[in-house]
């Protein structure tokens, strides 16, 4: 106990029968791309793909979703790499090595198998993951429709507060819970993405207006002023203590096991405070949902 171990690699393999073929998305770090469709001789060594992945045999539905639950923050998250027997392995981020307490428990490798509705309709990633913690009330996580307002007013947009109390208003008169600040609501370094401290002078007007309209504000937040506990943890006491609802974290782009402890911790600390996460630039879905349960999404999915 106390030991440190350390995983070089992992031998978890798929054999792809030849009746199944596999719908892969190639590997980026991103995961938004598209899914296309493998023949087993299409697979090959030096590509890596994404999780999850479908295995499928369409002409008789049948189908294993193959992807990962219950993350652990010491490892990284994983991904496929193909080899020359047009296999699958289970492998890490940039097949880092990682150094892990004794004792380990990895995360599930999960093989989902049934029709295409019953792999649709699944539950097992959110089955296999941690309960929340008890002692953490998470009433104050509650699902609900979000307004948005970077696609139609760009980054101008987020400093003028005409147009936030617009989105509000609107979320307000369509019964939606939530209205997202996105990029630039905040001072913030236009290099680095720091926060240079503060917030814009009409900003506490705002909340009062959201407040007295029944809307929660969800504020977007770059993750590097998340990396530094210290920092991150001053942070988000400020945005709690501002009124804020949640945050929209962005720009993880990686599954290392320095941002699988990130995740952990942003997901922690928010729960301390009663603010909901929605993570964009993110990683796959692993079962998060159900262990903190004020995550409410992420992107790419």
């Amino acid at each position: 106990d106390g030991e440190k171990l350390t995983v070089k690699e992992e031998k978890t393999e798929i054999a792809l029968s030849p009746d199944f073929c596999a719908w892969l998305m190639p590997y980026n770090t991103g995961l938004e791309g598209n899914f296309k469709k493998f023949e087993k001789n299409g697979i090959s060594a030096g590509a890596s793909y994404n999780l999850p992945a479908l295995l499928a045999d369409e002409a008789n539905d049948r189908y294993v979703l193959v992807t990962e639950a219950a993350f652990n923050p010491e490892y990284s998250g994983s991904h496929l790499d193909g080899n020359s027997e047009g296999n699958l392995r289970v492998a890490s981020y940039n097949n880092e090595t990682v150094a892990v307490s004794s004792p380990f428990t990895s995360p599930w490798r999960v093989l989902a198998a049934g029709s295409l509705a019953e792999i649709t309709e699944n539950n097992l990633v959110t089955d296999l993951s941690e309960d929340p913690d008890e002692k953490i009330d998470y009433s104050f996580a509650v699902p609900g429709i979000s307004a948005w307002s970077w696609l139609t007013e760009g980054g101008s947009g987020q400093v003028n507060l005409a147009t936030h109390k617009k989105y509000v208003d609107y979320a307000a008169d369509m019964g939606w819970k939530y209205y997202t600040l996105d990029d630039g609501w905040q001072p913030r370094d236009g290099n680095t993405y720091k926060i240079q401290g503060g917030t814009y002078d009409w900003f506490p007007e705002l909340v009062e207006y959201a407040n007295k309209k029944g809307v929660g504000l969800i504020v977007w937040v770059h993750k590097v002023n998340c990396v530094n506990e210290s920092e991150m943890n001053a942070l988000l006491e400020e945005y709690a203590r501002l009124g804020i609802t949640g945050i929209k974290i962005d720009f993880f782009d990686s599954e290392a096991q320095s941002i699988m402890e990130l995740y952990d911790r942003v997901y922690k600390k928010c729960a301390s405070l009663g603010l909901i996460v929605n993570c964009h630039g993110a990683n796959k879905p692993t079962g998060e949902v159900r262990t903190y349960p004020n995550v409410m999404a992420r992107g790419a999915v």
